[in-house]
């Protein structure tokens, strides 16, 4: 029964981190390199769908999935 609790909680952290990464790297991607966003738009626009209104107020989503990683990392800070 520990096995399978443990194994579970794993799982949910590395879920977590993951979720934390990406936050973390759309939120650089917004804030310091938004260039390379539009380029990857364009070459995948089918799969990711980048809109006009992310990039033109870049700032502010930004900050946002900063916030959200700080989030999910605070939660898995306390979780553990």
């Amino acid at each position: 029964m520990d096995f399978v609790r443990e194994l579970i909680l794993s799982g949910g952290r590395s879920v977590m981190t993951l979720g934390i990464l990406a936050s973390l790297f759309l939120a650089f991607g917004y804030l310091f390199a938004p260039n390379i966003l539009k380029g990857i738009s364009g070459s995948v626009n089918r799969i990711f769908e980048i809109d006009q209104w992310m990039l033109g107020h870049r700032i502010f989503v930004g900050i946002i999935f900063l916030i959200v990683s700080i989030v999910l990392a605070g939660t898995l800070y306390i979780v553990r």
